[in-house]
């Protein structure tokens, strides 16, 4: 706990400027009534506790108020406030501090700095040990017995255990309800299993499905690869349908070529058989003039080799009639 050394008081209800010097051990403050004793005890609540709240306390006609504690390690606290301003300063160590907008708080920096904070007796329950007004009744007298209780086991360090106990209990308590959440969770689970007894079967089943899939997967593939190969066979197909449609068309053109090759063949026998019939006729022609000849000249001593070479040209007419006679058939 903090030791007030001074404080010093500036529109602060009928304090205009007063300024008090504490004694290490005891100050006795003396005065007739409505001299501003009390307004000495709300001053040092102001600055410790921010209260009262509001403005009334500032001296009438004024239009600020001001009141700075000194602390027995050298703090400063001063506590500021007007219309239009309202703030804590502290100077500690040397370094000054502004806190502002802290509401009907006080910041914690200052708090920490006095050491004389309230006593919560209760949650929404505290209480200023170290100060009192005038005709407020001793310490914890006027509150009941389970306040008193409380703020003594708070003085003492009982309220811990009562937390801790409080603590335990609700955990114990926490911790039963989630044993059995968790069994029957477990329970749960147990019955679910009971479902999954095949679940080596069904695992070999997966693994046979999945190279099923697989394989189903590598065939699908062959299957696109056909396809993109059957997609550029298309225009080959079709070539070859145009390339043989026009080998039907020009395989007349190579008959037609056979036909008359071979037809210049016949022409060329023919001609030939003619100019052998011509020889024919000039054979026979000859044979008759010769005839006529031979019976012309029978009388002549040479008529055997006449005989001779007319035998001759006879078995030459024949051969030629013969020749004829086939070119006749060949014409046919």
């Amino acid at each position: 706990m903090g030791c007030i050394k001074s404080l010093e008081l500036h529109n602060f209800q009928s304090h205009k400027n007063s300024s008090i010097t504490f004694h290490d051990k005891l100050t006795v403050i003396l005065g007739q009534t409505d001299q501003g004793k009390s307004a000495i005890i709300r001053a040092l609540k102001w600055v410790l506790y921010n209260e009262p709240r509001g403005t009334d306390f500032i001296t009438a006609g004024c239009n600020t108020c001001k009141v700075s504690l000194k602390m027995s390690d050298g703090t400063v606290i001063t506590r500021e406030r007007d219309r239009n301003k309202n703030r804590y300063i502290l100077i500690r160590g040397g370094e000054k501090q502004v806190f502002e907008g802290f509401g009907h708080n006080v910041p914690l920096e200052i708090t920490r700095a006095h050491g004389i904070p309230k006593i919560f007796i209760d949650r929404d329950s505290n209480a200023a040990v170290n100060l009192a007004e005038q005709l407020e009744p001793p310490f914890l007298i006027s509150e009941s017995g389970s306040k008193r209780a409380k703020a003594l086991g708070r003085l003492v360090g009982v309220h811990i255990i009562d937390a801790a106990q409080r603590i335990t209990i609700k955990d114990l308590n926490d911790t039963e309800q989630r044993r059995k959440l968790l069994n029957k969770e477990i329970e749960s689970i147990k019955k679910e299993l009971e479902n999954f007894t095949d679940l080596d079967e069904k695992e070999k089943r997966v693994s046979r499905l999945k190279s099923l899939l697989i394989e189903l997967k590598q065939k699908m593939m062959k299957v696109s690869k056909l396809r993109e190969i059957n997609q550029k066979l298309i225009p080959t197909l079709a070539g070859i349908e145009e390339s043989e449609n026009l080998i039907k068309k020009t395989g007349f053109f190579i008959k037609a070529e056979q036909n008359i090759a071979e037809a210049n063949l016949l022409i060329s026998k023919y001609l030939r058989l003619l100019n052998i019939s011509k020889r024919m006729k000039h054979i026979e022609q000859t044979t008759k003039v010769e005839s006529s000849h031979l019976k012309k000249t029978s009388s002549i001593s040479q008529i055997d080799d006449i005989f001779l070479k007319v035998a001759q040209v006879n078995s030459k007419h024949k051969k030629l009639t013969y020749i004829k006679d086939n070119l006749e058939h060949i014409k046919k």
